[in-house]
């Protein structure tokens, strides 16, 4: 049994259910053709425990906003999510916390129902490849993957955004390569 998401709770946690996929560059390229691309940096803290304390800064067509994250896994594919408005200050404070940027390029593509596949193209990282998100009400939810999500990932923590942001800080290796994803 996995457990419910986007359920927000009154004191603003919520339960994030998810499942990724990797993907090849040159696919999930194609599948953007059309969409707006969203620019996104992410920012972690040091020494936070099992939680992972992030600032994000996104930007489309102009537009910025800064959001504050709290994030730690609880089951394969679910998190617990504390999530608030953030300010160009915090995320200032947490790059020279941090040190370094993680940066991403993301789409939003429709999937069905109201379902959204977000593709995520990192600067410097998975070379060759992206990863491709699927917020879920719950893991349990039944939806229809396109076939060219060949290869799942789901609670493997090799690619979480602060797994990833840890490889650039050069504090865990690269993600072993994936030979024949489609």
């Amino acid at each position: 049994m996995f457990l419910n998401g986007k359920d927000c709770q009154p004191d603003g946690t919520r339960i994030e259910c998810e499942r990724k996929f990797l993907v090849m560059e040159e696919i999930a390229l194609a599948r953007c053709q059309g969409h707006e691309p969203v620019q996104i940096e992410q920012i972690y803290l040091d020494g936070t425990g099992d939680w992972a304390i992030r600032s994000r800064r996104t930007e489309k067509d102009g537009a910025v906003s800064y959001t504050t994250t709290m994030k730690r896994a609880i089951a394969k594919g679910s998190s617990i999510e504390i999530e608030e408005q953030g300010t160009a200050e915090t995320h200032k404070q947490f790059l020279l916390s941090a040190g370094m940027v993680l940066e991403k390029t993301r789409y939003k593509l429709p999937l069905g129902g109201s379902h959204v596949i977000e593709i995520d193209f990192f600067k410097n990282l998975l070379d060759g490849m992206a990863l491709v998100e699927i917020e879920l009400g719950s893991l349990d939810d039944e939806v229809h993957l396109p076939a060219w999500l060949a290869y799942e990932v789901t609670g493997d923590g090799s690619y979480s955004n602060k797994a990833l942001f840890d490889v650039l800080k050069g504090r865990r290796p690269h993600p072993e390569p994936v030979i024949g994803v489609i």
